[in-house]
């Protein structure tokens, strides 16, 4: 399927520390692969734009750069927006992304999956 976003639209949540990117067409392309799942799960289009925004967002983070969290100049210290963790829940997007999609399919990726059931007393 063809990409829902643009560059521009995922560069515009990733913040000023970003300001130097111009083209993440490249991570997009893999974004869209992964939405293209949930789509045929079921996730509405509006939803699948916004998934894959995030994933592509998860994805620059990740394979482009680490995003500066907050620095420090003296003594010089920094901090980083990711954590130790595999898959989608290493960046704050990728958590988003599976936040997201109301059909679970990103979370089965990444080896979480939450089942509920409700009970009517």
């Amino acid at each position: 399927m063809a990409n829902r976003v643009t560059s521009a639209e995922v560069i515009a949540i990733l913040g000023d520390d970003n300001s130097d990117l111009t083209d993440v067409s490249a991570f997009i392309a893999m974004a869209t692969l992964l939405t293209d799942k949930c789509s045929a799960a079921g996730l509405a289009a509006a939803d699948c734009k916004e998934v894959e925004r995030w994933l592509s967002a998860h994805l620059v983070a990740t394979g482009a750069r680490r995003l500066v969290k907050s620095s420090a100049v003296g003594p010089i210290s920094e901090s980083f927006d990711s954590k130790i963790d595999l898959g989608l829940n290493g960046t704050s997007y990728g958590q988003q992304a599976i936040a997201l999609d109301t059909t679970s399919t990103l979370a089965s990726l990444s080896g979480k999956v939450v089942f509920m059931d409700i009970i009517n007393p």
